[in-house]
């Protein structure tokens, strides 16, 4: 590991290289030492390599700043000369890695693995966690972490109306927080229910109204593509997955910002436009169309 930047460095890539004589290198992410680093010892053995790309900005910090001055002056004109193209995950990365003087780039969404929904567990969570059948369900699934703003949904409780409820699935260095919050404020319409397995996932997905991702920084965001597929609406911060998974006013709404009243009006326009729910749903039933053919 390089301690400053937390990062893992791979010391017998050449040696795998010649032993298992591979063809093809894909590189994941085009900032990192670490991907140099193969870079460079695939450009000596005359290895073809390419970029799979999800990061669309620098990380901030004032030491992935500085990486990032050294990284664009002595190691990309590597990468970037004998690259032989990008995969990228949205069109935020593709216009990132262009802006960085790559010219071979091709956005190539990330795709559903359906098979770990298998052998599902149906459960009645509306009767679980005492929610009535008019009221909202309003689901979060992902790691309680900063980027995440689990302190915000927190919020969204506390502001919103008793038939409103949050249903927040995970864990993370955030959990502490959000719980303490809960109990002070004695939210009873925020229910923390810790991690599930995938096959738990689908029922509640499908008992959800709407579905919330108040993130600062989304390299695609999975948790929308399957919130989608299961037929349930998508609120979301205007970060890169969700900007090209989502039509807006069709399948959910892309907020600029973390201001409460604006969350919560979107909130209030999914329950007062069933037209998103209508669209979802047939979206939903065309993909599985579409895979059984």
């Amino acid at each position: 590991m390089i301690p400053i930047l937390n990062e893992p460095v791979y010391l017998k890539v050449r040696s795998l290289f010649r032993r298992e004589q591979y063809d093809y290198v894909q590189i994941n992410e085009e900032g990192n030492f670490a991907s140099y680093l193969i870079a460079r010892a695939c450009q000596k053995q005359s290895l073809k390599f390419g970029i799979y790309q999800g990061m669309y900005q620098v990380l901030l910090g004032r030491r992935w700043s500085l990486y990032e001055t050294v990284h664009h002056k002595f190691f990309r004109p590597m990468i970037r000369k004998h690259a032989i193209g990008a995969f990228c995950k949205t069109s935020a990365a593709k216009r990132f890695l262009s802006s960085k003087g790559y010219q071979t780039t091709h956005v190539v969404p990330v795709g559903l693995d359906f098979s770990k929904f298998e052998n599902r567990k149906n459960r009645d969570w509306r009767a679980h966690l005492k929610i009535g059948a008019n009221e909202q369900l309003i689901l979060y699934v992902g790691r309680l972490e900063q980027r995440r703003n689990p302190l915000f949904i927190a919020e969204l409780a506390s502001k919103a109306g008793p038939s409103q409820h949050f249903v927040v699935v995970g864990e993370g260095p955030s959990l502490a927080d959000v719980d303490a919050i809960q109990k002070e404020r004695t939210l009873n319409n925020l229910h923390l229910i810790g991690t599930l397995s995938q096959q738990e996932l689908p029922a509640l997905y499908e008992q959800a109204d709407v579905f919330i991702l108040p993130s600062d920084y989304e390299i695609y965001g999975m948790v929308v593509a399957e919130s989608l597929f299961f037929g349930t609406p998508v609120i979301s911060t205007r970060t890169a997955g969700p900007i090209d998974i989502i039509e807006v006013k069709i399948q959910g709404c892309l907020l600029p910002s973390m201001d409460v009243n604006s969350w919560l009006e979107a909130l209030s326009f999914t329950v007062h436009h069933p037209a998103i729910h209508a669209a979802v749903l047939s979206a939903q039933l065309l993909l599985k169309v579409d895979l059984i053919g």
